[in-house]
């Protein structure tokens, strides 16, 4: 990937939010950085419990990451695709520790610098310290709503959760799905045959339609009101 790509997909990173691809261009040029490059799925990008201290943005590809409960079931945490920092929150913390295990879904390509580049961007650039902030600030609220679906949600519950969630996100009522049907179950935390039995029965109910890679709802002010 050659600097001109890198500085375009910058452009579209949360922490470069509000910059021109040229102030990203000043601020990295005399930056060292190197490239990592992930070929397969499910190759390892980090263990649980491996120390995590570089500033890493996805420039292509995309990373999941899992928790592995007391009783050896997997729970997928986190998706992140292009222009995400990985683990922003354990870069400068005293406990680099990461409690997660994170997988490449796709081939990938991380842009890795040093964290007291990091630092030094977030001290001199208010933009950069902004969104760095603001980025943070998101993981907490994710994290108060993972919390709240693994421990307190039905199944019926988490379902109605996740689809409300991809139509927020997407802004329509076609969600296409890009992993599997275990996939989603590890996401929201239920096993494979709940997941689709809960479908079938909002299928059934006419609140939704289920293809093989869609979900496309056909109620929506119905799905709200469950």
């Amino acid at each position: 990937m050659d600097k001109q790509k890198i500085y375009e997909t910058l452009f579209d990173s949360p922490l470069f939010k509000g910059l021109t691809i040229h102030e990203i261009e000043d601020i990295l040029y005399r930056e060292n950085y190197r490239l990592l490059h992930f070929h397969k799925k499910n190759e390892i990008y980090k263990l649980v419990g491996t120390e995590h201290y570089n500033a890493d943005i996805i420039l292509q590809g995309e990373v999941v990451a899992y928790m592995i409960g007391p009783t050896g079931k997997s729970f997928m945490m986190n998706r992140l695709g292009k222009g995400a920092i990985i683990a922003p929150a354990f870069i400068f913390n005293e406990e680099h520790r990461l409690p997660v295990t994170v997988k490449v879904n796709d081939p990938t390509i991380i842009l890795r610098f040093n964290p007291n580049v990091l630092r030094q961007m977030i001290d001199t650039n208010i933009i950069i310290r902004h969104n760095f902030i603001n980025i943070l600030t998101n993981i907490v609220v994710r994290l108060t709503q993972k919390i709240r679906q693994l421990g307190l949600l039905s199944t019926k519950d988490k379902v109605m959760d996740y689809l409300k969630m991809r139509m927020s996100e997407t802004g329509s009522a076609e969600l296409d799905i890009t992993g599997t049907r275990q996939d989603i179950a590890d996401q929201i935390g239920v096993q494979r045959y709940s997941l689709v039995r809960c479908l079938d029965q909002f299928e059934e109910q006419g609140y939704i339609k289920v293809e093989r890679k869609r979900i496309t709802v056909l109620d929506k002010k119905g799905l709200q009101k469950m």
